[in-house]
């Protein structure tokens, strides 16, 4: 076993398989273990950019060639080398998140559970749907900024498109965030204000779908009665409103 090997499975047990203290998730940390191991973090990774680096060069001079595998075995990572910079980078979220929650999200949720659970609910759901929204405003805009596409037909157009289009959706809507807490369940330790908001957004849109179907039907018969006398139709929503 040499030294690097060494160093690096004393720190895989003093450090990868542990959840850093939350007293030392701040950028000013004192925990010399963790800055070794973010130090090591990025050389690895300062490595792999050289390596891309060179080969982008290279594929400048021969744009021909395939270096497909040659940028798999740059990627590819030990897996003590993987642990280190799979660790490192949980290390310093678990930072940015502490930094996070006690500047900025301390003023909303105040420190209490219920409210801390609401509001990152809330939050991760925003996230969620950003990450959708702008991945299918990136995938559209990718479509439209091909070559000739806009010298194609409608038809064409939208065959195109149709990969984006089929799971395009309304963004930040009661029902998305209804169905992002059926995907993500959150478990606070008491869930009946979530509980209570998700059965009122359910009853709302089954309310708002009730009269949808209501106002159809009457559509429907006040169009089979009178189809084209104004008369007639202005008679009927005097006699519905009368019996109303």
């Amino acid at each position: 076993m040499n030294a690097l090997t060494r160093k690096i499975s004393a720190l895989e047990k003093n450090v990868v398989n542990d959840t850093p203290d939350p007293a030392e998730t701040y950028i000013g940390s004192t925990n010399k273990e963790e800055w070794e191991l973010i130090k090591i973090a990025k050389e690895i990774v300062g490595r792999q950019k050289q390596q891309l680096t060179e080969l982008e060069k290279s594929q400048k001079v021969n744009p021909t060639v395939d270096y497909t595998s040659k940028v798999n075995d740059i990627l590819t990572l030990s897996d003590e080398a993987e642990a280190i910079v799979m660790q490192a980078g949980h290390i310093a979220l678990q930072r940015a998140f502490h930094i996070f929650d006690d500047t900025i999200a301390f003023r909303y949720h105040q420190g209490n559970d219920l409210n801390k659970t609401i509001f990152y609910a809330r939050f991760f759901w925003f996230l969620s749907e950003m990450q959708d929204m702008l991945h299918h405003s990136t995938m559209e805009n990718k479509i439209m900024g091909e070559s000739g596409f806009f010298d194609l037909c409608k038809g064409e157009q939208d065959k195109k498109l149709k990969v984006c289009y089929d799971s395009w959706r309304e963004w930040f809507s009661s029902e998305s965030f209804v169905q992002w807490l059926k995907s993500n369940p959150f478990t606070p330790s008491n869930t009946k204000l979530i509980q209570e908001e998700v059965t009122e957004t359910e009853e709302y849109n089954a309310i708002k779908e009730t009269e949808q179907k209501a106002n159809e039907r009457d559509a429907k018969h006040l169009k089979e009665k009178c189809p084209t006398c104004s008369n007639k139709c202005k008679l009927y929503n005097k006699q519905k409103n009368t019996e109303q």
